[in-house]
């Protein structure tokens, strides 16, 4: 019941009482953090209400309570702040950190697989509501989900939500939102314009090592027609590196886009990043070349391809980039969509200027030479 006083205790500082000789000790606190997941392996992020980092996106976490376990804290806290009940996954790792407000702390970090999806809209919708009014420059969003249609059910119901708000709309998407007919002409029909869609690659081969070996060449150009037969634009991405990938695949890519008219391209160099199944495979292999971090930008080669050089791969790709946004190949892939009503021209022209930017971005790649 006294004053506490601070004496060295096993060599710390420590907090005692003098009359009944209780050591009072702060360890760091115990605090679990969840990587949600889906079975599509895309990472759900929450948007803090509180400070500190109010508005700010984070992993869920939270406090390990009194005679709770840290696998029970963390699917508390999933339950807690999202609805959603978790299936506990594998255990992360264990990391020290100091926080201003809390003092030292001990974070679990555990993989959390969600197996209900019952979200609720009114937090985006309120969002939205206080974001937009009559001018067109408040009414255009980005959503920034890597895939907006990753629970096909949820983009039923966000679409129709969005419906009264007369937005114009762009986000990224699998290929697969061509499979839900009725998603696209929601999708339409509450504004969306464009989509961003990693398709990867044109082999069937190389998609086998994205895990994308559902996916059909086939199906790609069938699903490009549909998806622009609502007046969605498509910015397609595509990787140029695997390792069924010769110096062919560069020319044949660039006749792929131009047949099925994508209206933006965006490629990129396969990156071994660490911590990936693609680095330790290549680095079990020993064919990373380069450690050198500022060049795992997408846009350098920092391993030995298997069916080219490095060279080869990094004039291939250059050369992909100043030969799509040709300004006859930006003709021929431009009027891929031509829906929009009354306001189709305008969303032609946009497009065409956009395909000019990314033009006067890779004009400096080089001379344009045959491949």
């Amino acid at each position: 019941g006294g004053l506490l006083e601070k004496r060295q205790i096993d060599g710390y500082g420590r907090f005692l009482c003098p009359l009944c000789g209780k050591i009072h000790y702060q360890n760091p606190l115990p605090v679990v953090a969840a990587v949600i997941t889906n079975e599509n392996e895309q990472i759900l992020l929450t948007k803090r209400a509180i400070s500190p980092g109010k508005g700010e996106w984070a992993l869920l976490a939270g406090f390990v309570e009194i005679d709770e376990s840290p696998p029970q804290a963390i699917l508390r806290e999933v339950k807690e702040e999202i609805g959603v009940k978790g299936k506990l996954g594998k255990l992360i790792g264990v990391y020290e950190g100091k926080t201003r407000i809390y003092g030292p702390v001990i974070v679990i970090g555990y993989k959390v697989l969600v197996e209900e999806q019952n979200f609720s809209l009114s937090e985006e919708i309120e969002e939205i509501k206080g974001m937009t009014g009559k001018s067109l420059k408040t009414r255009f969003l980005g959503f920034l989900d890597d895939n907006i249609v990753g629970n096909v059910n949820y983009a039923r119901e966000l679409f129709k939500a969005l419906i009264p708000y007369n937005l114009l709309w762009v986000g990224q998407s699998s290929i697969n939102i061509a499979r839900h007919e009725d998603v696209l002409q929601l999708a339409a029909a509450s504004g969306c314009k464009g989509l961003f869609i990693g398709f990867e690659s044109i082999s069937e081969a190389s998609l086998k090592e994205t895990n994308k070996s559902h996916n059909r060449i086939s199906f790609y150009e069938k699903a490009i027609k549909k998806i622009h037969q609502f007046g969605i634009s498509i910015e397609g991405a595509f990787i140029f590196g695997f390792d069924h990938d010769d110096k062919s695949i560069f020319r044949k890519t660039v006749e792929f886009i131009e047949k099925v008219k994508l209206d933006m391209i965006q490629f990129t160099i396969l990156t071994p990043l660490p911590a990936t199944r693609l680095y330790d495979k290549l680095e079990k292999e020993d064919r990373i070349t380069d450690r050198n971090w500022s060049n795992y930008d997408f846009s350098h080669v920092v391993f030995r391809p298997k069916l080219m050089t490095p060279q080869e791969l990094k004039e291939g790709f250059d050369w992909a980039y100043r030969r799509i946004y040709t300004l006859s190949s930006i003709f021929k892939r431009i009027g891929g969509s031509l829906g929009g009503g009354r306001w189709k021209w305008l969303y032609l022209s946009a497009r065409f200027f956009l395909n000019v930017g990314y033009r006067r971005t890779f004009q400096g790649k080089g001379k344009m030479g045959e491949l």
